[in-house]
């Protein structure tokens, strides 16, 4: 879930597992250079969902709605605040960024200037963009370690690009070969799942899931300011079924959806190397118009002083 992806694919969606690589530098897994890693070989179709049990009426209830309000799901904006939680072992510190969450159900080349046609017969390619503006870190100390660090990772349904725009850096990959017809933002075939327009089948089909009270299962410490705005929410928690590619990453994923449009509003992870991801969105727009080429990976110009890699799988 490069982190963010995969919360936020599961949010995790708020991670994408393909980039993650915590030895790197702070970036959204928390390491100082993230780089991505070679995207999955490409994936058989995802195994038909089972029924959803009939003992479980919430959670059918809960899907139906999330199927509904999918459909009329055209774009999203929003404020993001994503913090890690590194494990014990790793010292414990916490990194916070903040920064605004782009995603289009059916990308253009007004919104994608890169954008490459999709496979004959496949619907339309989505994407997302994430700008994220500052790090914070507490470390447990007296004061908290602030720094302006602009970073913007980039999805445009094919390329998969990480600019930083202060150093004039950048890391370019391929997430999807020429020819393949998956969905790399779909649950069961792509490493960057976001919580964004995601089929009940296929959450099924990887997930064992139980519908939640708003505050239901909160940790004590929660903050009384995310309680308020949890109130009245719908929250899906998800266990990966054993033999996923989720299992390997993630003990259990909880998203809360929004009362009246059923929009992802906060994710919480807990991951199988003990961190912990959250992501909270705030002032989320429902088919808000989106900036021209805000999700453009075009390969930044060496004559411009930008320096990279550009990896074709």
């Amino acid at each position: 879930m490069f982190s963010l992806s995969t919360i936020i694919a599961a949010f995790t969606l708020l991670q994408p597992t393909a980039l993650a690589n915590p030895s790197a530098s702070p970036g959204l897994t928390g390491g100082a250079d993230a780089r991505p890693a070679q995207p999955d070989p490409k994936p058989a179709p995802p195994a038909e969902a089972p029924a959803i049990p009939p003992a479980d009426p919430k959670v059918a209830d809960l899907l139906a709605r999330l199927e509904k309000s999918n459909s009329t799901l055209r774009t999203a904006v929003a404020n993001i605040r994503y913090l890690k939680v590194f494990s014990e072992l790793e010292g414990g510190d916490k990194h916070i960024r903040d920064g605004v969450i782009y995603f289009a159900q059916e990308l253009s080349r007004d919104l994608a200037p890169a954008l490459a046609p999709p496979v004959a017969g496949q619907p339309p390619r989505r994407g997302f963009a994430i700008h994220l503006k500052s790090l914070e870190i507490d470390a447990g100390g007296p004061t908290n370690i602030l720094r302006e660090e602009p970073r913007r990772w980039v999805f445009d349904g094919v390329w998969l690009t990480e600019f930083r725009d202060a150093e004039k850096q950048f890391t370019k990959q391929r997430v999807v070969a020429e020819g393949d017809d998956r969905d790399p933002l779909r649950i069961g075939q792509g490493p960057l799942p976001l919580p964004f327009g995601q089929r009940p089948a296929d959450m099924l089909a990887v997930f064992d899931l139980a519908a939640l009270g708003a505050l239901d299962e909160l940790p004590e410490n929660t903050p009384p300011s995310l309680k308020k705005r949890l109130e009245g929410s719908s929250q899906l928690k998800l266990i990966p079924r054993a033999g996923t590619r989720q299992a390997k990453d993630f003990r259990e994923i909880r998203i809360w959806y929004r009362a009246d449009d059923l929009l992802p509003i906060f994710a919480r992870t807990s991951k199988t190397d003990d961190t912990r991801d959250e992501v909270l969105l705030t002032d989320l727009k429902l088919n808000a118009p989106i900036p021209p080429g805000t999700i453009d990976t075009t390969t930044p110009r060496a004559q411009d002083g930008w320096k990279g890699s550009v990896n074709e799988r």
